[in-house]
């Protein structure tokens, strides 16, 4: 919450969306990512926005999945198979965590191998997608042409739309290792009623799981919210 507060405040401080469309679809999106189970997408909005203000046809977000490796998750007219993540102004977007922007991109030494000018990239954009010094991923916008040119105002609203595709997927890779987290512990703990590290509940299952094969009556007590009527319908489940 303290980072989407700031987040707004930088985008509405810097008038990143100054037209009234844009500004609503980015507060829009700025609201569900305080929403519970959040996926990705909104990136493909976050795409649209950036495509927009670049003027560029071609467009594609780049993510880091939970095992650290780099996945395309959204591409817009453009073929998702193609070797993107080893072009070299995508590993160095990734790599220096600075935004590449390339008005042409003959000439410009990134285009030694031809293959990303052979997928239709002219002009490039690339914004790498940075939470707390860590590349999640890189936002990427381009055309068949080379773009006209670049200001301020263009480079504030890429960077806007960066740092709001970077929580989309900050978020998003939190929720993935939680699953994660949560299907391991189920596994190491088989049918225990609470999913816990701490040792005296876990004592306090076991004690259950014993006294669930005999015969003995059980008075379960405890402040309101604590579980007692989830290790209630457990032992009577297991008994």
């Amino acid at each position: 919450i303290e980072d989407i507060t700031v987040f707004v405040d930088h985008a509405y401080s810097n008038e990143t969306a100054n037209d009234n469309e844009d500004f609503d679809k980015f507060e829009n999106i700025l609201a569900r990512l305080t929403e519970p189970r959040n996926t990705l997408g909104p990136l493909d909005e976050i795409l649209d926005l950036a495509m927009r203000s670049t003027h560029h046809d071609l467009g594609l977000v780049i993510s880091q999945n939970i095992s650290g490796s780099y996945e395309i998750v959204t591409a817009k007219n453009l073929d998702p198979k193609q070797p993107w993540l080893t072009e070299s102004i995508i590993v160095k977007a990734i790599n220096s965590k600075e935004p590449i922007l390339l008005q042409n991109i003959i000439g410009s030494g990134f285009d030694s191998k031809k293959s990303i000018v052979a997928s239709g990239f002219l002009s490039i954009f690339c914004w790498p997608l940075v939470v707390q010094g860590t590349t999640l991923g890189v936002l990427v916008t381009g055309s068949q042409k080379p773009h006209s040119g670049i200001n301020d105002d263009l480079k504030k609203r890429l960077q806007s739309y960066s740092h709001l595709a970077a929580m989309v997927l900050n978020f998003h890779l939190r929720e993935m290792r939680l699953k994660e987290e949560v299907k391991s512990m189920r596994a190491q703990q088989g049918d225990m009623p609470f999913l816990t590290e701490n040792l005296a509940l876990k004592e306090v299952c076991e004690l259950g799981r014993k006294i669930a094969n005999s015969d003995l009556a059980v008075l379960v007590q405890g402040e309101t919210g604590v579980g007692k009527e989830v290790l209630s319908l457990w032992l009577h489940k297991t008994s």
